[in-house]
């Protein structure tokens, strides 16, 4: 398998785009943390593929594409990682309040 980067930005998209859905459905959905869990599992699945990816640029002998890519592949992941974690607190944080107000 070869298409790391693809892969990556499929599991990239569903780990924020999950959350997403979550917080534009407001109350309909029920069972919101399996939205959180499946989104979290999304985004470590894509920080893997990364860490292939540049597996791959090692097993290869391809020290400047590592060079060239390593600085913007460490932002992408922190930000990502940021941007998930703070949906997906939101999330819980919304759910909680919905559900104190039921007992």
């Amino acid at each position: 398998m070869d298409n790391f980067n693809i892969l990556s930005l499929l599991f990239g998209l569903i780990s924020i785009g999950l959350p997403l859905f979550v917080v534009l459905q407001g109350s309909t959905l029920r069972r919101k943390y399996r939205f959180t869990i499946f989104s979290l599992s999304s985004m470590v699945i894509t920080l893997l593929l990364q860490l292939f990816d540049q597996k791959k640029y090692i097993v290869a002998g391809d020290i400047s594409a590592l060079q060239d890519t390593s600085g913007s592949t460490i932002l992408v992941a922190v930000l990502l990682s940021i941007f998930v974690i703070m949906l997906n607190v939101y999330i819980y944080f919304k759910t909680t309040e919905e559900y104190k107000d039921v007992r």
